[in-house]
């Protein structure tokens, strides 16, 4: 496991440039758990710990991706500390349909606080993913390209369309400023397209 850890942490650098090089600066300590299921996670009151899966490093794509996903989660706890307004709600009603995680049987939510944060990480998780498959040509590097650039774009339409009471302005500057860096979503179905244009959110 830690052999292959450390060959995604080396991917992360060599495809992620600067901006993976960046990222590790947030990461104090790192632990594994027994789970064949479980990606990887972190604590925004534990700002620099994560924790991952023992499958999660069996692909350096993935496993670049997942530690760059923590990361970023742990940076952003950072750039939080220096806005105006140093948290949203993290309580606020989970009323914004997640469609990557829809099924026949089950529908998640998120608020806008989730929904900003996983905006921020899928923004920089596209360009990795890019750099990987214009270096390398690997089909799963743009698969995951795919992924998180459709995540991004999705969620870069819903906080445009959030009231000024649930997004502030600095949080709609970094959206603003992390958009058109992203890579754009490709290879849409119609109905992709329908739901970056229209990403509704509901009564629950």
């Amino acid at each position: 496991m830690i052999a292959n850890f450390e060959k995604s942490v080396h991917h992360l650098i060599a495809y992620g440039g600067a901006m993976g090089v960046d990222s590790l600066f947030y990461l104090n300590r790192v632990r594994f758990i027994d789970s064949s299921e479980f990606v990887g996670g972190s604590w925004g009151d534990l700002v620099g710990l994560a924790y991952f899966g023992r499958d999660t490093f069996s692909s350096p794509y993935v496993g670049s991706a997942s530690i760059l996903h923590e990361a970023l989660h742990s940076k952003a706890q950072y750039i939080a500390r220096g806005l105006f307004r140093y948290q949203l709600d993290e309580n606020a009603d989970e009323n914004i349909e997640i469609p990557w995680w829809t099924t026949k049987n089950s529908r998640t939510y998120w608020n806008l606080s989730r929904s900003f944060d996983a905006f921020h990480v899928y923004s920089h998780i596209s360009l990795l993913h890019a750099s990987a498959f214009i270096t390398e040509g690997s089909k799963e590097s743009l698969k995951l390209c795919q992924v998180a650039s459709f995540r991004a774009a999705f969620l870069s339409s819903l906080l445009a369309r959030a009231s000024s009471n649930e997004l502030d302005e600095e949080r709609r500057e970094l959206v603003a400023w992390l958009t058109p860096l992203a890579i754009k979503p490709f290879g849409l179905t119609d109905e992709a397209r329908a739901i970056i244009a229209n990403p509704g959110r509901f009564e629950r």
